[in-house]
Formats: structure tokens, sequence, C-alpha cells
């Protein structure tokens, strides 16, 4: 039986089709016309999918809202599993890079496969004085969830992302891992953890009231120590310090470049303080619930008030709200990828040792003191 062929779609017709697609996914992004339960799981489906940008991931929802993890058709077949017949693949972005050069015959930039043979020969010689031209462009590619494959729910965890460990009854380690990786990624980022007898800055500690933890960093943004306060369960103190790393994180002088809401905002003053604590507590219930914590109980007043910390916000909410959507899957993917690397690599360390479970206390380890001259300011957590 021959194999039916579908008509290429000309460059007009696929921007058409990758503009309808997200006009049909703003909803998605726009959170604050939301019911508390739907900005749950989309939140739940980001911390699954978390290496997908938030435009992938809100047209996902936009065309099967009950997606629960999905993969490319060559994934699932990778895995054993094929997707039923009928079957039709959820469109997402992808991103096409490309090259074009100066053909000396046409007088215009081409692919290669075009050039003339000269310029052809020129470019195959790698002669730098060949005119180029390369960037990126959007095509569209299809994945498909795993309820449109033949696997079945009781196999849906085996399937899923693998994490390091899982949380927290049957091995009851786990959070130490994890947050003795999150004190690992936390100096990385220059912010060394302490506590209310290790902490470099006491009189700015000493005002932080209820606060669980902050991330005290230079009036120029420049971190030098995420503070937690004693006493807190490892659970709450893990979330509590992914909320810190992740004001270290979003929330620096570097925003601006990288941001599409802080480079018209300002990341550094208080005006937006609100917005801050919000991308913080997102980012730490994505990445908790990935790790497999469930933080629901404390980020819920944060879910249910999400549209309270928009009042001062400028311009139209969709793109606002997706500017701010952005960030929180962008630092939630950072630190789930550095934080999963080092717990895998933590993990085969304890085993090439034959020892029994690393117990980590979430206690100041011997850091080297830095020396700051500048004064600091505190953002508080949770």
């Amino acid at each position: 039986m021959a194999q039916k062929k579908y008509p290429k779609k000309s460059p007009e017709q696929l921007q058409k089709e990758i503009k309808d697609l997200m006009t049909s996914a703003i909803p998605q992004i726009r959170m604050d016309s939301m019911s508390p339960k739907d900005r749950v799981e989309f939140l739940n489906f980001m911390a699954t999918q978390h290496n997908y940008s938030i435009r992938n991931t809100a047209m996902i929802r936009s065309q099967y809202e009950g997606a629960l993890y999905v993969a490319p058709y060559k994934t699932w077949s990778d895995k054993g599993l094929h997707v039923k017949r009928g079957e039709h693949g959820l469109k997402i972005l992808v991103p096409v890079s490309y090259k074009r050069y100066f053909d000396d015959e046409s007088k215009s930039f081409m692919s290669y496969s075009k050039l003339s043979a000269g310029t052809k020969a020129k470019v195959a010689a790698k002669d730098s004085s060949v005119p180029t031209q390369s960037g990126t462009y959007f095509s569209l590619g299809s994945v498909f969830d795993i309820t449109q494959t033949n696997a079945k729910a009781a196999d849906y965890p085996k399937i899923f992302p693998n994490r390091p460990f899982e949380f927290p009854d049957e091995h009851p380690e786990a959070v130490d891992r994890l947050i003795a990786a999150l004190r690992d990624e936390a100096s990385q980022l220059g912010a060394p953890v302490t506590n209310s007898t290790t902490t470099r800055f006491p009189t700015v500690t000493g005002k932080l009231g209820a606060a669980k933890g902050a991330a005290i960093s230079t009036p120029d943004g420049q971190p030098v120590e995420i503070f937690m306060k004693q006493g807190l369960g490892k659970e709450e103190y893990a979330a509590t310090l992914v909320h810190e790393i992740a004001h270290i994180r979003l929330h620096n002088a570097e925003s601006k470049d990288v941001s599409k809401f802080w480079d018209t905002h300002d990341v550094l003053g208080k005006t937006y303080r609100g917005i801050k604590e919000l991308q913080a507590e997102m980012t730490s219930y994505v990445v908790c619930k990935s790790m497999g914590i469930n933080t629901f109980e404390r980020a819920k007043p944060y879910i249910a008030g999400w549209t309270d910390q928009f009042t001062a916000v400028d311009g139209a909410p969709e793109q606002q709200q997706a500017a701010i959507m952005n960030d929180i899957q962008r630092g939630a993917n950072a630190i789930i990828n550095d934080v999963s690397a080092s717990m895998e690599k933590s993990q085969d360390q304890h085993q090439e040792k034959s020892q029994g479970p690393e117990q980590v206390q979430p206690t100041q380890r011997n850091n080297e003191p830095v020396k700051v001259k500048q004064s600091v300011q505190a953002t508080m957590g949770r």
C-alpha cells in the first residue's frame, strides 16, 4: 500500500498556523483568568515538562488540557511504546537554525545547496571573505501525550523522567541529599547558606521577622549569602532554600538582559516585590513538585492570589504574565537540571563507597568567609 503523501505547507501557511496556535494558547498564559485549580494543574504540568518553554507548555495545554507527559513519537518508540491509531500529534514550536551565504552569481543570500559552483567551493574551503547570515526561525513539530500511547497507568511512574530518589517515605535520606545539592547550588551562585550562628550579617537577618529565609545581596544585585532559619523541618527547609535560590537566579542585575519582564521593570527596587515573591514561590513549587515534594499548602496563597500582584504592572496582561511565567520556567529548569545532576553524582559516589545513607543536616557548612565591603539588602522568603 502506497504511503499517503501530504502537500507541503507554504511559509505563509506555516506562519498562519503558528499564529493561530499561539492565539489559542493565550488563555493558558493568562493565569489571572484561570481558577486556582487550573493554575495548580498548569504548574504541575510545568513540573513534569520543565524543559519545555512556557509558550510550548501553553500550546500543549491549549490543545490537550488533560496532558500528563509529552514526548516525540521516536521517544515513545525508543521506550518500547507505540502511539495509538488515530491519535493526532500536539503541535509545538521547534527552533530551526539557518545559515545563508552571499552568492557571487545571483548576488543574493541563499542556502549552501543552492549556491553557484564557485561560491560553494569558497565556502567548502572555509573562505572567510564570503558574507554570511545566520539566525533562528520557528517551525512546527509534534509530540504525543503518554495517554495517547499504549502505556498503562500503572507503568506511568517508571516512564516519567527518573528522579534520583523518590520522596520522602521510601527514601527519607533523599531530602538530605536534596538539601546538600541545593546548598552546593547556592554556593556555586556565590551565596553560601548560613544560619543564625554563621551569618555574616546579623543586623540584617535580625530584622527578618517571621521569614524562614532570605537571599542577601549587595545594592547592585550581587548575591553574597542565603540565610536560613534553624529549626525548620527538612521539606520546609528544602522548599524555602529553593525559594531563595530562585531570588538569586531571577532577581539580579543581569535579569534585565535575559528577562522580558525585568528588562522594563526595576528588578532591584521595591515596587515589584510582590512579583519577585510570586516568581520565587512558584519556582519553588515547580522544582519541589518535580523532585517529588508537595508544597501545595505553602504555595496556595500565591496560587489563589495570583491577580493581586498585577495592580502595579503596566502593559498587556498576556504579555506581562507570559514574561513572568517564562522566568519561572527558566529558573525552575536551571535549578532542576543542576540539582538532579548533583544528586546523581552524589548517589554514584555514595554507592561506590558502599557506606550507609549520608545524613546531611540543614546547618551551615564550613564555607570560607567572603569579605563584603558594600551594604547589603535581603529578599525575604516565606
